[in-house]
């Protein structure tokens, strides 16, 4: 049985995740052995799952339970910098346009 690339395309999803049945494997194992095209996009698709699932896996192991703590303090202590930094801004901001309004109220006068 000879498949058509463009069927064979559709089909690795289910080949590689070992969802299709054991007739559709073989066609298209023996596809893959004869078509350089569809071998390539198998190989591009396994890379691509194996990338995937070590982008789910990384964060559990990277971060332990006793760590969301520590990252919580951090993320609090950014928070109040940055809320310091914001209100320093404001009240510089204030003071100056104050200064401005009374140098330009005195001058009239």
């Amino acid at each position: 049985m000879s498949l058509h690339c463009d069927i064979v395309r559709d089909l690795i999803a289910l080949y590689h995740d070992g969802l299709a049945s054991p007739a559709t494997k073989k066609a298209v194992a023996a596809h893959l052995q004869h078509c350089c095209k569809c071998r390539m996009e198998y190989k591009q698709y396994r890379n691509l799952c194996t990338d995937i699932t070590q982008l789910h896996t990384a964060p559990s192991e990277q971060y332990t339970a006793g760590d969301f703590p520590l990252l919580a303090a951090r993320i609090r202590k950014k928070r109040i910098w940055t809320m310091a930094g914001m209100m320093t801004y404001v009240c510089l901001s204030c003071f100056v346009w104050i200064l401005i309004f009374w140098k330009v109220w005195y001058q009239k006068k």
